[in-house]
C-alpha cells in the first residue's frame, strides 16, 4: 500500500450484529412478557423494550452503515467514530498522538496544539467537551479505535507515521 494513498478503517460488523441480536432478542422477550401478563406492573417492561429497542436500532444502523469512521491521507485525519468525533483534523494540528487502554476499551488520544481552532469549528456538546477537555489539561480528542476492524496498536502506529511524515512537530515543552 502506497504512504499517500488513504487508509479506511470501517466498523467491526460482527459484534454490533451480535449486540444488534442480543438486543432484539430481549426486546421480543419483553414484549412477550407485556402480552401475556395480566398484572397490572406489566407497563414496568416498556421501559426495557424502549431501552433495547434503541440499542438494536443503533447496533443495525452500525452494521449497515458502509462508509468508514476513521479515514487517514497524507492531510490529516476525518474521524467519526462516534457522534462526539470532531471530524476533519489535519496533520499540522496535532502536537500528540498516543494509544491506552481506557476502562474495557482502546483509545488514541491526540493532542492538538490550538485547541480552540477545532472547536470553533464544533458546535453544541462536541465543541464544550473538546474546551473542557483542553482546560483540564487532557489531550482534547479521543478517537474509539475499539469499534473499528483493525488492531487499536495499529491504527494509531498508522496515524504517528503519517503525522510524522507530514512534518509533525510535538508541543514545545514547558
Amino acid at each position: 500500500m502506497s504512504a499517500t494513498a488513504p487508509v479506511e478503517y470501517g466498523p467491526k460488523r460482527v459484534r454490533s450484529a451480535l449486540w444488534a441480536g442480543l438486543a432484539a432478542f430481549l426486546v421480543a422477550n419483553g414484549l412477550l412478557i407485556l402480552t401475556a401478563s395480566d398484572s397490572s406492573s406489566a407497563w414496568l417492561a416498556v421501559i426495557p423494550v424502549a431501552l433495547f429497542g434503541l440499542v438494536a436500532v443503533v447496533m443495525l444502523r452500525r452494521v449497515m452503515r458502509r462508509d468508514p469512521y476513521l479515514v487517514l491521507d497524507k492531510k490529516g485525519f476525518d474521524d467519526r467514530t462516534t457522534p462526539f468525533s470532531v471530524g476533519r483534523v489535519a496533520w499540522s494540528e496535532v502536537s500528540s498522538i498516543e494509544a491506552e487502554r481506557a476502562g474495557f476499551q482502546w483509545v488514541v488520544r491526540v493532542g492538538v496544539h490550538d485547541a480552540a481552532t477545532i472547536v470553533t469549528r464544533l458546535e453544541g456538546m462536541r465543541g464544550r467537551g473538546l474546551e473542557r477537555a483542553a482546560r483540564n489539561g487532557h489531550p482534547p480528542l479521543v478517537v474509539g479505535v475499539s469499534i473499528l476492524a483493525a488492531k487499536p496498536q495499529e491504527v494509531a502506529e498508522e496515524m504517528q507515521q503519517r503525522w510524522k511524515r507530514a512534518g509533525g512537530r510535538p508541543a514545545p515543552s514547558q
